[in-house]
């Protein structure tokens, strides 16, 4: 199970705004960092996602139809 006491303590603890705003900072880059990791990391091939999509096929699809 997740245990949330260092989060809750970090809650409960007085800090200034300059601290406020640090903690919160660091908290968005990480969160922005991680989907950053994982949208290059699909785009670059390396994440293969599986589709239930069906190519289609008849008049248009091919190189020639278009």
């Amino acid at each position: 199970m997740l245990d949330f006491s260092k989060f809750q303590e970090l809650l409960e603890r007085d800090m200034t705004r300059k601290e406020f705003l640090q903690y919160l900072g660091m908290g968005l880059l990480g969160i922005v960092g991680v989907s950053s990791i994982a949208n290059n990391l699909q785009k670059s091939g390396f994440v293969h996602r599986q589709t239930s999509e069906k190519p289609a096929a008849g008049y248009g699809m091919s190189a020639y139809g278009r």
